[in-house]
Order: structure tokens, then C-alpha cells, then sequence
């Protein structure tokens, strides 16, 4: 009787369980691993685009998002060419990054190594592609936390976190080359109210 009383006691304790039993969810990161992968250039009068997926886990079926941080690492000769988005696997679409300036998003050289672009709605940072930046914004080469450019990342808030998200880069004009060379995603799950 004292083992199960103190069993009781200890489970009932545990940070591990949020109340009724049940497991308290965790934020989890995912990631494309390196890639390095070519964004298309823009042809003439037209749009080069890459969309990658990451594909999270049908163990997170039942499940939405609480919050959501996107890190990107992108290579491009004039990133104001770009715009960079997110799609949740409800087909939820938010502009993430819509023609910053410089050459990079992030400080990578290659694969996932280096500090990326986090895009991140609790951070009061804000990119800004000209001059030296001010006290609270993030110049190129973006390397750090920053707001998004577009919709707030909080549009994802209730979609499923199991599904395929899809990055989407878009080159909107020709004659500089880019790779995006990793991203991922780091999601707050919930369940469903």
C-alpha cells in the first residue's frame, strides 16, 4: 500500500505529465538537413521557384500548432530579388521574407552550418535591408531573430503539426544565382481545444 501510495505521489508530481495524465508536449524542431540546393533563376518575364519539404511525423496526428519559429539559411547575389514563404500542410500560406536586401539569409557557407535567419513573432527585432541597422532591427546578414516580412508566423496557430510544410522561394529576377542550403522548422504543438 505505501509503494503504490508513493507512486501516486510521484506521477502526480512529475513534470513530465500536464494534468489529467496526460504527456506535456514539447516544442520540436525539424529540419531539411543540408540541401544545398539551387534556386532557379528567374527566366525572362517570369518567376524561378524552389519549394521544399519537410515532413513531420504522423506520430503528431491530432495535434495543431501553439507557435512556430522558421530558420532559413539562403546563398543569393541580391536577396531583394527574393520572397520566401511558408505553406502548413492545411495549405495555410504566410510571406515569411519579401525582398530584403544583401546577399544572404543567414550566415551560412554551405549546408546547415553557420547561423541562419530565425523568423520568430515573440522577438521585437525587424529586418531591414538599408544602412546600418537601428536598435531594434536585424540588417543583412540577417544572421539571428528577426519578425517576418509578411504574415505573422501566429497564422499557423491551430493547423495540424503532422503534414508536409513547404518552404517556397521565389526569384523574381534573372541574373543572379542562389542555393538555399537548409531550413527548418521548430513548432509548439498543442491539442485541439
Amino acid at each position: 500500500m505505501l509503494v503504490a501510495a508513493l507512486v501516486v505521489v510521484l506521477v502526480a508530481a512529475s513534470p513530465s505529465f500536464a494534468a489529467k495524465g496526460k504527456p506535456k508536449l514539447k516544442a520540436r524542431t525539424f529540419s531539411s538537413g543540408a540541401l544545398n540546393q539551387p534556386i532557379p533563376d528567374a527566366p525572362p518575364g517570369g518567376v524561378g521557384i524552389l519549394r521544399s519539404p519537410i515532413n513531420v511525423p504522423a506520430k503528431y496526428k491530432g495535434l495543431e500548432v501553439k507557435d512556430a519559429n522558421v530558420s532559413v539559411s539562403v546563398r543569393h547575389d541580391d536577396v531583394e530579388d527574393l520572397k520566401v514563404g511558408l505553406i502548413a500542410p492545411d495549405g495555410a500560406g504566410m510571406t515569411l521574407v519579401n525582398f530584403a536586401g544583401g546577399t544572404s539569409l543567414g550566415s551560412g557557407q554551405g549546408g546547415c552550418a553557420g547561423k541562419p535567419l530565425t523568423l520568430d513573432d515573440q522577438t521585437p527585432f525587424q529586418l531591414t535591408p538599408f544602412g546600418p541597422p537601428g536598435p531594434l532591427e536585424l540588417g543583412p546578414p540577417y544572421a539571428g531573430r528577426a519578425q517576418t516580412q509578411g504574415e505573422p508566423l501566429r497564422t499557423a496557430t491551430g493547423s495540424a503539426v503532422a503534414g508536409r510544410w513547404r518552404l517556397v522561394v521565389i526569384d523574381t529576377l534573372g541574373g543572379f544565382p542562389g542555393t538555399l542550403d537548409c531550413w527548418g522548422i521548430k513548432l509548439l504543438p498543442r491539442r485541439p481545444r
